[in-house]
């Protein structure tokens, strides 16, 4: 039996970076356009009305990145196979899941509170320090999953690729 993980994570990972990456590059596209408004004298450059629009969509995103997490945990994903070498540190544990389905939670939570933050000090505090916690432990993911999975292709029968 493969690993379900691998079955199933496609989504998780591409459904949201296809989602927050189209929105960036719509993001992009409205800077440009107020920079250019601005440059003609027809309105000041103000980012914050530029771009809030799009954090209320982001926001809609992340009860998505909130959900997908909650529903990882119950459906049992995110599971450390035991052939990786970093993440088999970590296999028949919790760990793992529970750090994937944190992240995912607090990416959501963060893009949740993103259209409240001009309004609220306080608001503004927790989603940078949600922000940056969440951002440090992606970036920690990210580099065991690079070596894991670019740099370090070990087989069942322990040869390597």
């Amino acid at each position: 039996m493969g690993p379900f993980c691998c079955s199933v994570d496609n989504i998780t990972f591409g459904e949201p970076a296809a989602f927050y990456g189209i929105l960036t590059f719509i993001a992009g596209i409205a800077i440009l356009r107020a920079e250019k408004l601005a440059d003609k004298g027809v309105r000041p450059l103000d980012l914050v009305a530029t771009l809030r629009p799009l954090l209320y969509v982001a926001a809609i995103g992340g009860f998505g990145l909130v959900l997908f997490g909650i529903a990882g945990m119950h459906f049992g994903m995110w599971r450390p196979p035991e052939i990786e070498p970093v993440a088999r540190l970590m296999a028949g544990s919790l760990i793992e899941p529970l750090l994937v389905m944190f992240l995912y939670v607090g990416t959501g939570v963060s893009a949740i509170l993103s259209p409240f933050v001009p309004d609220s000090k306080w608001v503004a505090r927790i989603a940078a320090i949600l922000t940056w916690g969440v951002g440090m432990l992606w970036i920690f993911l990210s580099f065991t999953v690079f070596y894991s999975h670019v740099g370090f292709f070990p087989q069942p029968d322990g040869s390597y690729i």
